[in-house]
């Protein structure tokens, strides 16, 4: 049985130990969870204390630079919108040197295999994406491609969203060769979770 105050608790205990795959299942539960767990607030005083501890956090500083840009969480913005402020915190998250870690369990560069590596990956493309489009609204069209090509380059997938961005009005239409990249960056991303997906399957009928 479902027991979110339960999952916060240990989600928070695995947290405050340094587990930041911990803190992001935690903030997700208290921004979109059920009434009875829900906390916005809470999230983002934890996202801010781990940032004091882990300022190069790719988690963290996606997470706060939605926060301030006014994208997260869903149920609508906690603080005073501060693109300044978004666009930090975004920079750091999108830094290359996120993309050029090692994976601390296959021991090799973002491994696919590896929830933590993809949601790296992911986020890291994503905050590249964002600062794409507050280029585009502050009007620094070239800046704006320049974030978008960098976005795709990290995996960013999601084209569908990118032509109907309203921030991003002043680029369209988006370059072919931009789209064509997240077309196949949308692929492969389906591939691997059905390899991921038959990989855990075939796991789970090995014999004990």
């Amino acid at each position: 049985k479902q027991d979110l105050p339960r999952a916060c608790e240990l989600y928070a205990l695995a947290a405050a130990q340094g587990h930041e795959h911990a803190l992001m299942n935690l903030c997700r539960v208290l921004c979109t969870g059920s009434p009875v767990v829900r906390d916005p607030q809470r999230a983002f005083a934890l996202l801010r204390r781990h940032i004091l501890a882990e300022e190069q956090s790719v988690y963290a500083n996606h997470r706060l630079g939605c926060i301030y840009h006014g994208l997260w969480p869903p149920a609508g913005p906690i603080v005073k919108q501060d693109l300044d402020l978004a666009a930090t915190h975004f920079a750091r998250s999108a830094s290359d040197a996120n993309l050029n870690t090692t994976c601390q369990r296959f021991g090799r560069p973002l491994s696919p295999h590896c929830q933590n590596c993809t949601a790296q990956r992911h986020m890291c493309s994503e905050s590249r994406y964002n600062l794409a489009c507050l280029a585009a609204v502050q009007g620094a069209p070239d800046e704006a491609l320049e974030w978008l090509a960098k976005a795709v380059a990290a995996g960013f997938s999601n084209h569908n969203g990118a032509l109907r961005d309203d921030e991003l009005v002043t680029i369209q239409p988006l370059p072919r060769a931009l789209l064509v990249g997240m077309r196949r960056n949308a692929a492969e991303a389906a591939a691997a979770a059905e390899r991921a997906r038959l990989e855990a399957e075939e796991e789970a009928q090995r014999p004990r």
